[in-house]
């Protein structure tokens, strides 16, 4: 009896574990799995509208350290912000490869030190109810390099964080660069997990929470 006993314990210890790793792990689980524009933005977008997904498609992007950073996060490498600008090969003291707009309130530093509370997601640009045609191929970002659009990304693991503290990126998919993005407090709504900010292109994007 004490050994079924035992046997009991040791399966409930473990599952619990389980559990608890899992629990855990869930904040980081759910990447941006939507994205809300205004009907101006998708009249400047020449009517089509963006989407976001976690499951990225390699083939759609053209730099292959990009790639590699995508596979890294994939094998559990990218835990923190200086994890993903060390697999991108960047510097964070480069204006070049790491790109901070002034309205943004925090750094690079500030982005490396942070831990990845979003995963790397896809934010591509399409027709609406059809996935045939997306891509990372923007003609207002073209002619407008310096333009953004606001944008509301949605993600599970952003329920309940604090938006004062989030620190989304935006990466390049052709070049491999960082961009801070910044981000529209008073818009976003952290009980939906929905995260306002001005979007400056199109690639992947991760959010760190700032330490």
């Amino acid at each position: 009896m004490r050994k079924f006993t035992a046997v009991l314990c040791a399966a409930a210890m473990a599952f619990s574990m389980a559990a608890t790793a899992m629990a855990t792990d869930s904040k980081t689980s759910d990447g941006f799995e939507g994205v809300t524009i205004t009907d101006e933005v998708k009249e400047a977008l020449g009517g089509k509208v963006l989407k976001a997904s976690a499951d990225i498609d390699l083939d759609k992007i053209e730099n292959e350290t990009v790639k590699t950073f995508a596979e890294d996060y994939k094998a559990g490498k990218i835990k923190t912000g200086e994890d993903v600008i060390a697999s991108l090969g960047l510097k964070i003291d480069s204006e070049e490869d790491v790109k901070v707009p002034e309205e943004c309130k925090f750094t690079a530093e500030d982005f490396v030190k942070g831990d990845v509370i979003v995963p790397p997601s896809e934010v591509v640009i399409g027709d609406e109810g059809s996935e045939d045609a997306d891509s990372y191929d923007a003609d207002y970002f073209e002619k407008n390099p310096d333009a953004t659009v606001d944008a509301t990304l949605q993600a599970d693991g952003l329920k309940g964080a604090d938006v004062e503290k989030l620190i989304p990126a935006l990466i390049d998919t052709k070049t491999g660069k960082v961009t801070l993005l910044v981000v529209d407090e008073k818009k976003s709504d952290m009980e939906k997990g929905e995260l306002a900010l001005a979007l400056s292109g199109l690639g992947l994007v991760v959010t760190v929470e700032a330490a």
